[in-house]
This record gives C-alpha cells, structure tokens and sequence, in this order.
C-alpha cells in the first residue's frame, strides 16, 4: 500500500504541475532546466558559455526549432546545442527525457524581434557583448539621407493660411520690442546727460548709431534662443495643467477614463491658456538682458572714445605748450621782436 500511495502522489504532482506555452504550441514542464548560450567573439568579456535562467519562461519569441527524445543526461543536450550553430539555449526536461533547442526569431522575417531577443539574453542572461545590427542602423541612415533629398512640395495660392506657431515656435515679435526699448533709451538718455560728461554732438550721435547696431546684433543672435525657450515654458505647463485635469476627471469618474485624443483635446486648450503668458514672460526677459547687455558694450565703447577724446585733449596741449616754448626761445636768441 505504501509503495501505491507513493505512485498515486508522483502522478499527481505531475499532473499539476505549471506548464508555459511555447511559440510553436509545445509546453515546458515546472521541472525544465533552461540554459542560455553566449555567443563569444574574439575579444569577448563573456565569463560563462552556458547560464541557467532563473524561470523556465525563455525570452520572449523563443523558437524552439528541434526537439529530441530519449536523452538521457543532462550532458547530451547541451552537446547537441554546442555543435548546433543556430542553437541559442536548450530546454532539458529530466521527467519526460525530452531536450528542445532553441533560437532566436528569424532575422528575415523579423529584425527588429531577432535583435531585441540577442540583446535581452546578452543583458539579462549570459552577460556577452551585445552589439546593435549595424546594417538596420545604415538602413536607417540612408532612409534619413534619401528623404533629406526628396523635393519640398511648393506652397499653394490654395493653402489655407498660417497661423501662429505653424513654424514650431511660439511668435514673440522681438523685433518690435527691441525697437520700442531702443527709442525709449534714447529719449531718456538726454543731451543735458551726455554733456555733462563732455561729450560733443559727433560723439553723441556716433553712440546712438553705436547703440543701435549693438541692439540689432543681440536680437540677430538670441531671438532664435528665447523664441525656443517661450515653446518649451508653453508645453511644460501645458502639458501639466492636461495632466492635472486628466488625473482628477479619471478619479471622479473612473468607469469613464478619458482616452488619448481626449488628453491631446486637454493639452491643446491649456495650450491656449499658457501661451500669452509665457510670451510676455519671455518679452521681459529679453528686455532686461539686451538692457543690461547693451549697457555693458555701450559702457566700453564709451570709455574708449572717452580715452581717444582726452588722448587727442593731451596731445594738443603738449603742442601747444611746444609751441610756446619755441617761441620764447626765439625771442631770446633775438629772431623774433618782444611784443
């Protein structure tokens, strides 16, 4: 009776133990040994040419390409997946003396499933240098370079007309602004001002025409910068106010999720909501760094023409003080009467 009970348990215990479906319809038994193969290369950091995987669940789009009976050691299925250059692991079953040999999604039929699969046995599994498919990066390379080169189809009289920010940026009109702080400048700089630091109306008017060209290299150089910055402060806070909304009509109504293009509805309102504010943010910001930028240059440059002025002042009184002094001379050798 003994020795009954012992079969009766066995058979139960096999006949509830956990399969996992394979690709191809085939199971593995909850007693399977699974063993992945690296593929080492001349060069390779691999340390181990076999690592038994902790589940019996192989990566996902196993093939299991060949199945042999009758094995009797554990040794002879990994010989036959050794000697096997397609082989990329075997699945031993001890119970049922089945060994399965497996490999990777075929690359022809799909290379993105056959890479993936390399990369998450290198990764997870053996630890082999992993390289990406060169060729599906060249593919990708010579794509990008053949679309460079397809003809940009010609604006229409039919088009519909733009709108603000068709072009990708949100549109600040910096132009104006810095025109308007331009002729603001210079009517609080007045002429009682400058003269009080000696300055003529040549040098004056060489300052404004100074000042302006300074003002229009700024705008040529950081326009681009602030107009990117005012896109990016937009969709951060847009994209956070839709995530806010999105998150409390999910909680009040959670049979009634609100789906992608409903999201994307969100997101293009608060978009209206944040726009203007984050112009004008920008606008100021722009200001104030041309202020204190064209105050910095203006600064130099007047310094400058300050250093040329009382050069040109020193080099006239030491001419003429030369020329006094060469005539007091001639008055004492005589040349010239004393007045």
């Amino acid at each position: 009776m003994t020795r009954i009970s012992i079969l009766l348990a066995t058979v139960l215990a096999i006949t509830e133990a956990k399969v996992y479906m394979m690709e191809d319809g085939t199971t593995l038994g909850e007693g399977t040994q699974v063993h992945m193969k690296a593929f080492a290369k001349a060069g390779s950091t691999t340390k181990r040419m076999w690592t038994k995987m902790d589940s019996s669940t192989p990566p996902k789009g196993t093939d299991t390409y060949k199945t042999i009976n009758d094995v009797e050691q554990h040794g002879k299925c990994r010989l036959a997946c050794y000697q096997d250059k397609m082989c990329g692991g075997y699945a031993f079953t001890p119970g049922t003396h089945t060994c399965q040999l497996l490999s990777a999604p075929n690359w022809l039929a799909d290379k993105a499933a056959n890479d993936a699969w390399h990369k998450e046995v290198a990764y997870d599994h053996t630890g082999a240098d992993y390289e990406p498919d060169k060729e599906e990066e060249k593919e990708k390379e010579n794509l990008k370079a053949g679309l460079k080169q397809m003809p940009k189809r010609q604006e229409s009289p039919k088009d519909p007309p733009k709108k603000v920010g068709d072009e990708g940026h949100l549109f600040l009109d910096l132009e104006t602004k810095m025109n308007e702080q331009l002729e603001q400048d210079m009517t609080e700089n007045t002429n009682e001002d400058e003269e009080s630091v000696g300055m003529d109306d040549s040098t004056l008017a060489h300052l404004k025409t100074i000042k302006t060209k300074l003002y229009q290299e700024f705008y040529e150089k950081y326009a681009h910068e602030y107009e990117h910055r005012a896109e990016a402060c937009a969709a951060r806070k847009a994209h956070k106010l839709a995530e806010k909304r999105t998150a409390k009509h999910n909680l009040l109504h959670p049979k009634n999720r609100l789906k992608d293009d409903q999201i994307h509805m969100l997101y293009v309102q608060a978009r209206k909501e944040v726009d203007y504010h984050c112009i004008r943010k920008l606008q100021r910001a722009f200001i104030e760094r041309l202020t204190e930028w064209g105050q910095d240059h203006m600064y130099e440059e007047q310094e400058k023409l300050k250093h040329q002025q009382d050069q040109a002042e020193m080099e006239e009184k030491e001419a003429e003080e030369e020329a006094e002094k060469k005539e007091q001379e001639d008055v004492v050798a005589g040349k010239t009467p004393q007045s």
